[in-house]
């Protein structure tokens, strides 16, 4: 198990050296909003709903959480992979997962592997973190449990971490708890981390792009 788990990690980093993530976004406000494609759940008794989506990193889909439903992994259509000028009259596509995950615990927080590339699987994953339980690394292919990280607190009890993030080239995973920030590396799954002490619960993270071990944390202050 460690084995396939340290030579995916290595795939997976070199994946991501030989790619660059620093990159600058041009916006064309100029057109009006068109909608592509739509994915809809039952709000009623079981009251379904997004508690958020994010895009991969190659734009080939959409990561959603929902509450009470799981984690859910959308494709992007295939027709606009083309490049073509898309019409008004093209037709809403109805999207369905390709991915479940059935989670029915609270999700705190989730992040796809910065070097996520759909032509090299090892890249495919997301990371999550939820209520009770430890870090969890998914296949974006399969739906599977590739690996855990486990944080534990100043009286070795399984803490949830709040949020997680991945470092800019993958190597290392950033988590807020309520007391500390812990980081594992990506490769060695488990209970190894370093910890950092903290004032007040590290309720979200944001690392640098340009600088890999520069890393935000917003802190949630309470009174």
């Amino acid at each position: 198990m460690s084995e396939a788990i340290s030579e995916q990690s290595y795939e997976m980093g070199e994946a991501v050296l030989g790619q660059s993530f620093v990159s600058y976004t041009n916006y064309n406000f100029e057109n009006s909003a068109l909608e592509l494609a739509r994915c809809q759940w039952s709000n009623y008794a079981d009251q379904h709903y997004l508690k958020g989506c994010k895009w991969s990193p190659d734009g080939t889909c959409l990561l959603t959480v929902v509450r009470g439903a799981g984690m859910h992994v959308m494709e992007l259509p295939t027709d606009l992979y083309s490049g073509d000028t898309i019409m008004n009259s093209r037709p809403i596509v109805a999207l369905s997962p390709a991915v479940s995950v059935p989670e029915s615990g609270l999700i705190y927080d989730y992040c796809w592997y910065p070097g996520m590339n759909s032509a090299n699987p090892a890249t495919c994953c997301w990371l999550s973190s939820g209520h009770e339980g430890p870090i969890h690394l998914w296949d974006a292919f399969t739906g599977n449990l590739r690996c855990s990280y486990r944080g534990y607190n100043s009286v070795d009890e399984l803490e949830a971490a709040i949020s997680v993030t991945f470092s800019a080239d993958g190597q290392n995973i950033f988590c807020g708890y309520k007391k500390n920030v812990k980081i594992f590396s990506t490769g060695r799954p488990g209970r190894e981390y370093f910890e950092y002490a903290t004032t007040h619960p590290a309720s979200c993270l944001v690392t640098s792009q340009a600088q890999p071990g520069v890393v935000a944390i917003g802190k949630r202050f309470l009174f």
